[in-house]
């Protein structure tokens, strides 16, 4: 059985010491995540980053362009979904798997666009959940994504608001690849939890035009809005 075994090359090329570092520093209420120490006024979180672990990522050899029986070939496990979806520049849901991420059942989701593999959707299967239960999956989920990836690129700092949940960090790429774990608030009570991976050579998103007579279905796991991403 193939196992997508995801853990950034770098790491391999790291000091031999028993873990690299990463520091989440917190100033003045921003967060940002760093190399070196944080300056002497903040508030320190080094993640430390196990050079002996690893963590499965569902779009492991996942190329831009390949076809659904390449995808289901890759994949083990991958299955046709079980609900419609289809993301607003018309790529549509047509594998599923069922997941694990830092001990967090997910499914995730395959999108094509034209008969091409697109991007992977990775979230709940209940997709809107809770706020407290968001929270605490979200704080699994983001150090397992920072070993992996490094220091995002953009991040949203993990926050309850009186009106909201949010928190997002994103790494993006050359060519289009985009890789992102966020909150989306649905009430002031329940949020979505989506993180997932768009590969490099993929089109630029653009929303597809809605046909007169139509509605678009609503922002979210099945269909985003603006440029594909999440909104916050």
């Amino acid at each position: 059985m193939k196992k997508a075994v995801w853990l950034a090359l770098g790491l391999a090329l790291m000091s031999s010491s028993a873990h690299a570092r990463i520091y989440k520093c917190i100033v003045g209420g921003s967060t940002t995540f760093q190399q070196l120490p944080c300056a002497a006024e903040a508030q320190t979180t080094e993640v430390k980053l196990s050079l002996g672990s690893s963590q499965e990522y569902p779009w492991s050899g996942l190329r831009a362009g390949m076809s659904v029986d390449e995808v289901r070939a890759q994949v083990a496990g991958a299955r046709s979904p079980s609900r419609a979806g289809r993301l607003a520049n018309g790529a549509v849901a047509r594998l599923e798997k069922p997941v694990s991420v830092a001990g967090v059942p997910f499914v995730a989701v395959y999108y094509f666009l034209q008969g091409r593999y697109y991007q992977v959707n990775v979230s709940r299967a209940e997709v809107a959940y809770g706020n407290d239960a968001v929270r605490v999956d979200y704080e699994k989920v983001e150090p397992v994504m920072l070993r992996a990836f490094g220091v995002p690129g953009k991040q949203v700092r993990l926050e309850q608001t009186r009106a909201q949940l949010k928190g997002k960090v994103e790494w993006e790429g050359a060519r289009n690849q985009w890789t992102w774990l966020a909150i989306t608030p649905v009430t002031s009570e329940l949020s979505m939890l989506t993180f997932g991976h768009r590969p490099a050579g993929v089109p630029r998103f653009e929303a597809a035009p809605v046909e007169r007579g139509s509605k678009r279905a609503p922002a979210g796991i099945e269909a985003m809005s603006g440029n594909g991403r999440l909104p916050l």
